[in-house]
């Protein structure tokens, strides 16, 4: 959620999606708005471009996905 409100008009492009026995994983083109403190870091009010990563790891004894876990390219942040 700090991803979403710290850029809250994020639009995601959908790159590649790779599906398996441990879970999915997802690689994103987003753009957005630095509106908010992200990772730490103030709002900058600039438009940036960058690439994400989540993973959504399954777990097979609850027959559900455990949580995400999202990659983001930093070098790709400075607008």
């Amino acid at each position: 959620t700090e991803l979403l409100t710290a850029f809250p008009d994020i639009k995601f492009s959908l790159t590649d999606i790779v599906i398996g026995p441990q879970g999915v994983i997802e690689v994103a083109d987003a753009t957005g708005t630095r509106k908010g403190v992200w990772l730490g870091a103030p709002a900058t009010n600039a438009r940036v471009d960058f690439r994400v990563i989540i993973y959504f790891p399954w777990n097979p004894a609850a027959q559900k996905f455990a949580g995400e876990k999202v990659y983001v390219d930093s070098a790709m942040l400075k607008p």
